[in-house]
């Protein structure tokens, strides 16, 4: 039951293109993301440092790589507005792939026909407003995805090198990705890693070709400088537009200054201590992966549900172990979406009903809901403010780790 064009479902593939079409158009008009990035391609070609002013916006800094902005070069010749509804076009063929990709780890045939439609609507009704945040910024973040998704599949093909090459693409252009890379390391998959590692040195350097080698690394040298997670800029994130656990844990240990006048600060603790204290809590998140795969390292394993369960924890904690992170990197949370509602779906009959409102209470963070025009400006910005989005993500956690693929299996074989 995968997403296919037929007879059948042909005039609904004809109003998502059309809607597609019009949405991209709509977003390509006003100014975006994507032109910061045109802007660093233009300012590529007359040799300045594009990390550094002036920037197309002052709050909209370019921090993604030299070879992105070459790659766009040849793109600043043509009108903005058709690139990026080009760009939007693709973003929203990604999405399907995205969940046709996915969709071959699980076990489809337990699934009616009802049970597999409501599991689409539920999982991207719950994704929407970041799918929203991601088409109307014209953003990268669910090419990030589409790219990792498609390298694995490529990995599982044994074509490893177009697979390493894809997942080391994304990596050069925003660095969050990188973190698939000690699990490949963890699932056994040797080869893929160190070709994975190889080919973003070559990526670095690709650029040094064209640019020449000292203008190559300036450019380097100055983009490490933007991304420094080490950076005092980083380590505490006062902005209600950030959101991660250096935008979070930091207001409420220590004061700052905030766009409403309310206390957010539980303590007052001095700001070495809270840098601290945020670092130790991004590495726990990271570290406690290794509990939560319930399996030793540097074995394979053949069982894909789990290989998405596991997965999908990572791509969980991904936005909010960087810094720098706005709304719409949280499209990353759509794998663990897709797991817990496939879950959901599954065990419905004899799933805690505690659980299922819990889960929903913390999901509606994510839904069309949350947005200024339904909840109106001060709630909304007070939702902000008390970062209640990465809060709700981490409550995430317990859910996704007690509903694990081993817990799935029993339920089912003791009939539902």
């Amino acid at each position: 039951m995968v997403l296919v064009i037929s007879r059948k479902n042909e005039k609904l593939w004809i109003i998502f293109f059309l809607i597609a079409l019009s949405w991209s158009i709509l977003a390509s008009i006003h100014a975006n993301d994507f032109d910061v990035y045109i802007n660093a391609a233009n300012r590529l070609k007359n040799g300045d440092d594009i990390y550094s002013p002036p920037f197309y916006h002052e709050s909209l800094k370019y921090f993604y790589s030299p070879l992105l902005a070459l790659l766009l070069v040849p793109f600043t010749y043509f009108p903005s507005s058709i690139v990026e509804t080009c760009w939007l076009l693709f973003l929203f063929y990604s999405i399907c792939e995205i969940w046709v990709l996915a969709e071959s780890y699980f076990e489809i045939s337990k699934l009616s026909k009802k049970q597999y439609r409501n599991w689409i609507l539920i999982s991207l009704f719950f994704i929407f407003s970041t799918v929203l945040y991601n088409i109307s910024q014209v953003q990268v973040t669910v090419f990030l995805v589409w790219a990792i998704f498609k390298s694995f599949r490529l990995f599982v093909r044994k074509e490893i090198f177009w697979g390493s090459a894809l997942l080391a693409l994304v990596i050069n252009i925003k660095i969050m990705p990188i973190v698939f890379l000690p699990y490949l390391l963890y699932r056994n998959e040797w080869k893929a890693f160190l070709i994975t590692i190889v080919i973003c040195l070559i990526y670095l350097y690709i650029p040094a070709i064209f640019l020449g080698l000292k203008y190559n690394q300036q450019l380097l040298h100055s983009w490490w400088n933007c991304i420094n997670p080490s950076k005092q800029e980083h380590l505490i994130e006062t902005s209600n537009l950030l959101h991660s656990l250096t935008s979070t844990i930091p207001v409420f240990l220590t004061e700052t200054k905030g766009s409403l006048d309310y206390r957010r600060n539980l303590l007052n603790l001095n700001v070495s201590t809270v840098e601290f204290i945020t670092n130790i809590c991004r590495i726990f998140l990271v570290t406690f992966s290794i509990f939560f795969f319930q399996t030793r390292p540097f074995i394979s394993i053949k069982e894909r549900l789990k290989i998405f369960w596991e997965c999908s924890y990572i791509f969980l904690i991904t936005p909010l172990i960087f810094p720098q992170q706005n709304k719409y990197a949280y499209f990353f949370v759509l794998p663990a979406f897709m797991y817990l509602v496939y879950y959901l779906i599954c065990t419905f009959k004899k799933v805690n009903k505690h659980l299922v409102i819990y889960l929903a209470i913390i999901s509606l963070i994510y839904t069309p809901l949350n947005g200024s025009d339904i909840l109106g400006h001060h709630f909304f910005d007070l939702l902000q403010f008390f970062r209640i989005q990465v809060i709700c993500t981490l409550m995430y956690i317990p859910v996704l780790l007690y509903w694990s693929p081993q817990r799935l299996q029993k339920t089912l074989a003791e009939g539902v």
